[in-house]
């Protein structure tokens, strides 16, 4: 077989499109993972295992996986105290830009190469997803106004809503299509454009593009705030 990455003929590994620790706390007591939740008509969408493909070889599964050593402290620490002075910006100095943008991307081109059913509206066209596929093999990125991420950290009724994973769907911000991932507490945006993004927001909005710093500053939501989910989870 053939992995996606490399393009090598080799074994392919059961790959994570989205790497277990971004879910893990989603599984119930039976082992299923919750990966919708409808809070106006109380249902939930259960599945066994996470999202897995025989998609890449294992010399590029370790090649993710410094990546996402790294990133994990994201998903799977406690967001630090808001930055002084705010209640929107929370400051993670031990997470490093570049290295966090890579892994954000690196997943958005594995939901766009998955079969898996939950990644159906996710397709980045083979011009996108070639170039990805150089660059993530290559350990390079884009410019960060080039394909750019945004991680903001979801809240509902003043708490961080970490039980939450949805399909991730398109959309479009002054005419760049976006991409909108949803799971344990973090809402990504992926910009898919080879050009930079237009002066389209607020300078300080701006600056929590990922790789704009090696620093990575992320932003609260709070969940009423973002349409795409209240109308999804609430019908609103």
């Amino acid at each position: 077989m053939i992995c996606r990455l490399c393009h090598a003929e080799a074994k392919l590994s059961n790959s994570h499109v989205i790497p277990e620790f971004c879910y893990k706390g989603l599984y119930d007591e039976k082992h299923r993972l919750i990966d919708v939740y409808d809070f106006k008509n109380d249902k939930k969408r259960f599945r066994q295992i996470g999202y897995r493909e025989h998609l890449l070889c294992s010399d590029c599964e370790r090649h993710f996986a410094h990546y996402e050593r790294h990133c994990r402290r994201l998903f799977t620490d406690s967001l630090p105290e808001p930055r002084a002075g705010t209640k929107r910006f929370f400051d993670l100095p031990r997470l490093d830009g570049f290295k966090l943008r890579y892994f954000l991307l690196s997943i958005l081109w594995r939901a766009s190469e998955s079969k898996d059913d939950f990644f159906k509206h996710v397709d980045l066209g083979s011009k996108h997803s070639e170039l990805l596929r150089s660059h993530l093999l290559a350990d390079t990125l884009p410019s960060f106004d080039e394909y750019g991420c945004w991680a903001l950290a979801l809240h509902f009724e003043d708490k961080p809503l970490k039980d939450l994973i949805m399909e991730p769907t398109p959309s479009r911000i002054e005419g760049h299509k976006v991409y909108r991932f949803v799971f344990t507490g973090i809402v990504l945006f992926c910009f898919i454009s080879s050009h930079p993004i237009p002066e389209m927001c607020p300078e300080m909005y701006r600056k929590c593009l990922i790789g704009s710093s090696k620093s990575v500053t992320i932003h609260r939501a709070d969940l009423p705030e973002l349409g795409f989910l209240r109308k999804t989870l609430f019908g609103q």
